[in-house]
């Protein structure tokens, strides 16, 4: 599982996401945060293999460079965790940017490792209409083009 999270920052982790949507009022908190909130978040479904919870955090119009749907996106994440291919994933998030582009957020520098390889991947995130933020794009690095392939092969 993961060395770099714990089961208590996952839970932490969680319960910060569902209160950071918004602040007081409605109004929007700081888009960068809210961001980081929702990685953590998903790296926490990662560690507890939550299929659901993965899933979720895709937009429907999510796509990627190898052109990977958010229906594709259930399946694959149904294969890895059927067959245990997620097991000693590691991701590490230390030095991520994250840059406000407008009403997107793009995270640099993820660093992911499975199976004997490691790569950084780079995500767009959105805040959708339920308040939730959710990844629009992925830049797939080694270890997803690696997944891929299994996944497809």
């Amino acid at each position: 599982m993961l060395k770099q999270i714990t089961v208590v920052t996952a839970l932490c982790q969680l319960l910060i996401l569902a209160g950071c949507n918004t602040t007081g009022g409605g109004e929007a908190g700081d888009p960068a945060e809210e961001a980081k909130a929702a990685l953590d978040a998903y790296h926490a479904a990662l560690v507890a293999g939550d299929l659901e919870e993965l899933v979720d955090r895709f937009s429907e119009s999510f796509s990627n460079d190898v052109n990977v749907t958010r229906p594709q996106v259930r399946v694959f994440f149904e294969y890895q965790l059927g067959r245990n291919g997620l097991d000693g994933i590691e991701a590490n998030a230390e030095n991520c940017t994250f840059e406000v582009l407008g009403n997107l957020v793009e995270i640099s520098s993820v660093t992911y490792s499975v199976g004997g390889k490691t790569a950084r991947s780079r995500y767009m995130m959105k805040r959708e209409a339920d308040g939730k933020w959710r990844f629009t794009h992925e830049s797939a690095g080694a270890v997803g083009r690696y997944l891929t392939h299994q996944w497809r092969g």
